[in-house]
């Protein structure tokens, strides 16, 4: 069986895309989009991969051989469902808004998003947002657009007079997570195959 995975490292962050071919019951080969990261597995280490039509899981498997650019991994094990604060997460750079419930209807305010996974993005505006307000947006990026509630957890200032925001996605719908989570996988594969450079491990 073949298809694509997405390599990620320890802190759950995307490193590059990469074709995927099981070969036996625990074992499988992997082949890098990018060749440099090659150069940052080692034989006898555990790789950890986020499989196609997978999208909740994390699957990891022992490196035993490295060959060109093929990667050998044995072992495979299924490490099972991720948490919203563990999903893979992908930066991006993209404008947006949010909007909040007021006594005169929904207030819109710009933002631009510098992160995103299925369980929550990050993104930063130059409005002091109240902390204790749920906040909704239209998700675009993914297949089927639609409405979510956001949560916020943290905020940071940061240059230019702007406040970074990390928050989570709440009461999300089984079939909306997963419209989710297949969203991300498409922006980091799509990310990959436009400038083969490695996902940004700016922490959100």
């Amino acid at each position: 069986m073949s298809g694509r995975c997405i390599i990620i490292n320890n802190e759950n962050r995307a490193i590059d895309y990469a074709s995927l071919n099981f070969i036996t019951s625990g074992g499988a080969v992997i082949v890098p989009f990018n060749i440099d990261t090659i150069g940052k597995l080692k034989e006898g280490h555990r790789l950890k991969f986020q499989v196609e039509n997978k999208y909740k899981n994390i699957f990891d498997g022992e490196i035993i051989e490295i060959e060109k650019n093929k990667v050998h991994v044995d072992d495979i094990r299924d490490l099972g469902p991720m948490s919203s604060r563990k999903d893979v997460r992908v930066n991006v750079n993209f404008d947006s808004c949010i909007l909040c419930k007021s006594d005169e209807g929904y207030l819109s305010i710009d933002i631009k998003v510098r992160n995103v996974s299925s369980g929550g993005m990050c993104f930063i505006c130059h409005d002091n947002l109240d902390m204790d307000k749920i906040y909704e947006t239209v998700v675009d990026w993914i297949k089927t657009p639609i409405i979510v509630k956001l949560k916020l957890l943290r905020k940071e200032h940061v240059e230019n007079n702007m406040i970074l925001y990390g928050c989570s996605f709440v009461d999300l719908l089984k079939e909306e997570e997963k419209l989710l989570r297949a969203g991300v996988f498409y922006i980091q594969t799509k990310k990959f195959k436009m400038d083969g450079s490695n996902v940004n491990d700016a922490v959100c």
